[in-house]
């Protein structure tokens, strides 16, 4: 049974993929997949991968500078229907599998109108970064918070108040975020959908 799957573009940051899947491995043991690792020799890649992602709770995309990068023929390789980055992640969404983007360095979450269609809502997840400096115990630390989250309930995404319902609170602007009790302006839950009211 596989809980989380670590989605990564190789060509992006396969490094920080490898020690997310080394730190979440060690907790919970083979019930992480990341491709290159779970998947045996002569194995089917496509099923096994589909087959991942219709058991897990968790998808952890991991965002570096060149996730956005184009191919040889100068098209980014999101744009493309066949690009398994985005079928992973767009497949999750559409389960509402809990969606955790992990920025590396100094990358930042593509805001919806760069990317297609089905990955529209992906800017809406929380997020967390890993900085370079200290990455290993940047890893540590994301890797406790993930395996925290598959104690929990499951996910429930709330409904927003219908706009002038009477009795309707006015919609938040802000939401806390629960595990460092900030306020963040444009995310919410660890990895869960923000809602604004919108």
């Amino acid at each position: 049974m596989i809980d989380i799957v670590v989605n990564y573009r190789t060509a992006d940051e396969p490094l920080a993929a490898l020690l997310i899947d080394q730190a979440l491995t060690k907790r919970i043991g083979e019930r992480v997949f990341r491709d290159y690792r779970t998947i045996g020799p002569g194995q089917r890649y496509p099923g096994t991968i589909w087959t991942a992602i219709q058991e897990c709770r968790i998808l952890v995309a991991v965002i570096g500078n060149r996730w956005l990068d184009v191919d040889p023929h100068g098209e980014r390789r999101i744009d493309d229907p066949s690009d398994y980055v985005r079928r992973e992640i767009a497949e999750a969404l559409r389960r509402r599998v809990r969606v955790v983007p992990i920025l590396v360095g100094d990358a930042t979450l593509p805001v919806a109108e760069d990317l297609p269609e089905d990955l529209r809502d992906l800017p809406l997840h929380q997020y967390r970064t890993l900085r370079i400096r200290g990455i290993e115990q940047e890893v540590e630390r994301v890797a406790d918070e993930l395996v925290a989250l598959l104690d929990g309930p499951p996910d429930t995404e709330p409904t927003p108040p219908a706009a002038g319902r009477p009795g309707a609170a006015p919609a938040q602007s802000t939401v806390t975020n629960n595990f460092h009790d900030r306020v963040d302006a444009s995310h919410g839950v660890f990895g869960v959908v923000v809602n604004r009211g919108e």
